[in-house]
């Protein structure tokens, strides 16, 4: 049986997902779980992503591990995913082991969505001080 490696290879995403290898994830593969794989694997997968959220996924849904597919989508630096999750409603001040997406990313590319998204950079930072203040 030939496994797909990755999403590149499923040209017209009817996907397989049988023949997908998913890595750390099991089968069968949730709803969630498909999301997030989708996420992480490149820019092309944006109106699936679109798509998805439209029939009533959770753009912030976590994994078994606790994990966005904002945070994954960051942790493989791909911007444009980045900006889709966000303008999809992403919640900025979701934490996987203490860390939100902008700790993901290098210096440089975290400036450039703070300076992309400003109003949502401050409520980020309300945010981020109440649960600091209040311990939430």
């Amino acid at each position: 049986m030939k496994y797909i490696k990755t999403f590149e290879e499923d040209k017209d995403w009817r996907t397989d997902w049988s023949k997908v290898n998913v890595g750390c994830y099991s089968w069968p593969l949730s709803e969630e779980e498909k999301f997030i794989v989708l996420a992480k694997s490149g820019d092309k997968y944006i109106p699936k992503i679109r798509e998805e959220v439209q029939k009533g996924v959770n753009v912030d849904v976590k994994d078994r591990f606790g994990t966005t597919a904002l945070i994954y989508a960051a942790n493989v630096r791909e911007m444009n995913m980045i900006r889709a999750l966000l303008d999809l409603g992403a919640d900025w001040n979701n934490k996987h082991q203490g860390r939100t997406f902008l700790d993901e990313l290098s210096p440089e590319k975290r400036e450039i969505i703070i300076n992309e998204y400003p109003e949502k950079y401050k409520e980020f930072l309300m945010k981020k001080e109440a649960e600091e203040k209040y311990n939430l």
